[in-house]
């Protein structure tokens, strides 16, 4: 059949370069909108996280003769560069104390969803079922630090905290400030 017109092999090439051309264009202008989603959800899981630690402060309270409960949860020892995480205070009542309707005190959570996520959370290479709230948008470890003004672990005596959450951001690297996400939940006295 004389009539019939096939597509040539250059004609393929062409559309081939196009095609190639869009991809190119398209795939670094799709993974910058993954990350910046990445980046604003896990500010607004940081920001939820933040009104729970607040939650969790206001009704625990502060007792005097033990200062690793002070108004926040105590930070937990991580592994690599996740040092201290927050541990699952939010969810299960560590601190012992009951709720006091009299005088609003005591623990009176959960404070958080309990929900488990499989990640490799502190990205050593070996994944676990962790809550959900331990973990950024790229499935590794917030660095929780309940420290005393200075820096420095609370003492009794301290009269000012420093309450922070950090993401290593997309990087995953909490010790490469230039992408980290850092959140302060609560910065102020000791009462």
């Amino acid at each position: 059949m004389s009539g019939e017109r096939g597509l040539t092999m250059i004609e393929i090439v062409v559309v081939l370069a196009v095609m190639a051309v869009l991809a190119g264009i398209s795939v670094p202008v799709a993974t910058r909108q993954l990350q910046k989603s990445k980046i604003h959800a896990t500010r607004q899981e940081m920001s939820d996280l933040s009104k729970s630690l607040r939650a969790y402060g206001s009704d625990v309270g502060f007792d005097p003769s033990d200062v690793r409960w002070g108004r926040f949860p105590a930070e937990t020892a991580g592994t690599g560069a996740y040092r201290t995480i927050l541990g699952t205070d939010l969810e299960v009542n560590a601190t012992g104390t009951t709720w006091n309707p009299v005088l609003r005190k005591g623990w009176n959570g959960p404070y958080i969803s309990p929900e488990r996520v499989r990640t490799d959370p502190d990205g050593q290479g070996s994944e676990a079922n962790v809550p959900g709230y331990q973990v950024d948008g790229w499935g590794r470890y917030y660095v929780y630090r309940n420290r005393n003004a200075s820096g420095g672990r609370v003492r009794n005596g301290d009269a000012e905290r420093l309450v922070t959450l950090t993401s290593g951001g997309p990087d995953r690297d909490p010790s490469t400030a230039s992408d980290n996400i850092t959140l302060v939940v609560y910065r102020g006295r000791i009462h």
